[in-house]
């Protein structure tokens, strides 16, 4: 059994793996921002250019994606396998007291199964997460130097502030849309891809030693 509060907790470091990932990507926007060099009187040219940098942007996070994703699987599978113990540790114990002996998850291929297949789903989801990130901070970039760009032209606002709002608009980091349309940050999804992995997958497990025992008690 999980508690809600193991729960709230149990995708903490994956979110500290894709917070790091976060700061590089706004980094990379911030960079790139700065070295804008905005035409006053070429805005085709401005276009073009911001066009090819959000280009090689969307290469860069990409890459910084793949390098990312290792330490992210690893950290999901410890998730995954520690909440799985905490699951049925309690469930075996009310077993063992009626003088049953539930095998070892590592000796239950069913258990094991489901184990994997769930995890390669939550790494699925969260790979996604990350791709769609990509996209975001693409438009994301496009954006802001297009706001930059017409606070500067209408004499407003001098380069360096035009620069220094831009920069504050990722106050709330970078988010993630779904198909829905809904949004959420980058961290608050990675929580919610893992907590509903973790909690499913556990479970489900949980359904299967209850059928075990319910047929060696039988």
């Amino acid at each position: 059994m999980l508690t809600p509060d193991y729960l709230k907790s149990v995708s903490a470091d994956a979110i500290k793996i894709y917070e790091r990932l976060e700061n590089s990507i706004i980094k990379d926007i911030v960079r790139r921002l700065k070295d804008t060099n905005f035409e006053m009187t070429e805005s085709a040219r401005f276009q073009i250019q911001v066009a090819q940098e959000a280009g090689m942007l969307y290469d860069e996070v990409i890459s910084k994606v793949a390098s990312y994703s290792d330490a992210s699987q690893k950290v999901i599978k410890k998730i995954f396998q520690n909440s799985a113990i905490v699951a049925l540790k309690y469930d075996d114990e009310i077993y063992r007291k009626q003088g049953l002996n539930p095998i070892p998850i590592k000796q239950q291929t069913t258990m094991l199964n489901v184990l994997k297949n769930t995890l390669a789903k939550t790494n699925g989801n969260l790979y996604n997460l990350t791709l769609t990130t990509a996209n975001t901070s693409q438009e994301k970039f496009i954006e802001v130097c297009n706001d930059a760009y017409m606070k500067i032209a209408s004499g407003a606002f001098d380069y360096n502030t035009a620069i220094k709002h831009a920069v504050n608009s990722f106050g709330d980091g970078l988010q993630v849309e779904y198909n829905s349309g809904y949004r959420l940050n980058i961290k608050s999804a990675v929580k919610r891809a893992v907590m509903t992995g973790v909690n499913q997958t556990c479970l489900k497990m949980q359904e299967i030693r209850a059928e075990e025992m319910r047929l060696r008690f039988s």
